[in-house]
């Protein structure tokens, strides 16, 4: 029989939990630094070694494995709406990866568990995850689009979705708005501009802060109120060049895990 060493574990752990979580990046399309990643697979790798210990076997409980797993999620990604997107790609990759080796393992394709078994465990969770949800986005493809907002040299990407009911439009120069919640549009903005916009929109609408917003009154079934909207640099709607305005609502848009932003249908 092999003994692995608690080294060697850890190396094994990290080796999966990074790549799985770069993998669960590209197929969400969640932004993820290596330092995250790294930072995020290193608490796993450490969680992981930690539950092979006979005295803290404990922690080997399935329904810990997923807090600890939460955890590592938030540390990698932080905690955006696409979170729970996010956590289910990535819980689908390890699975998949995981089943793969015990698969190969057990019929006697791969005996000792190796860099190459791993590999290739993650690149066939991969393939499969990112097929399923390809075409779970193209069955949905009518009903959201890609908006890519730009300002100044930053940019962000949200997932939008084609409202019959939103006919929101800018005052003062007629655009359609598109509406995000500040927290998914946090990038686009200074740290004073962020200052404002959590702070309270009153300072930005009381005329004696200068700054790109400007208020916009809704109405909605739950009821009316005002947002922020500003006119970006430049916009694009599934990769061709749009003319909007963006609404930033303080409040959390939506629960949703396919869309974090709202858009009139006709754009």
């Amino acid at each position: 029989m092999r003994v692995l060493y608690i080294d060697e574990l850890f190396l094994l752990n990290f080796i999966f939990d990074y790549a799985s979580l770069r993998l669960t990046g590209a197929v969400c399309a969640a932004r993820l630094t290596r330092r995250r990643a790294a930072a995020a697979a290193a608490f796993g790798a450490l969680y992981g070694c930690l539950a092979e210990i006979p005295a803290l076997r404990p922690l080997a409980n399935p329904a810990l494995r997923f807090v600890f797993g939460g955890i590592m999620l938030i540390i990698a990604f932080r905690v955006t709406n696409r979170l729970p997107r996010t956590a289910l790609a990535f819980f689908l990759i390890a699975a998949a990866a995981a089943g793969t080796v015990a698969a190969a393992a057990s019929a006697g394709f791969a005996p000792r568990l190796d860099y190459r078994v791993l590999a290739a465990a993650l690149i066939l969770s991969y393939a499969g995850v990112s097929l399923v949800f390809r075409r779970a986005a193209k069955r949905g493809a009518e009903w959201y689009c890609d908006v890519r907002v730009t300002v100044g040299e930053r940019s962000v990407t949200l997932r939008a979705l084609r409202d019959s009911g939103n006919s929101l439009r800018d005052d003062v120069t007629g655009l359609p708005v598109a509406v995000a919640s500040l927290s998914d549009l946090l990038s686009l903005f200074t740290e004073p501009e962020l200052e404002l916009l959590r702070g309270g929109y009153e300072s930005l609408f009381s005329g004696g802060c200068r700054s790109r917003f400007r208020p916009l009154e809704y109405r909605a079934l739950g009821g009316s109120g005002r947002i922020a909207v500003f006119v970006p640099d430049s916009a694009e709607i599934d990769g061709k060049p749009a003319e909007l305005c963006v609404g930033v609502s303080r409040e959390n848009l939506t629960d949703s895990v396919v869309y974090n932003a709202v858009i009139a249908i006709d754009n």
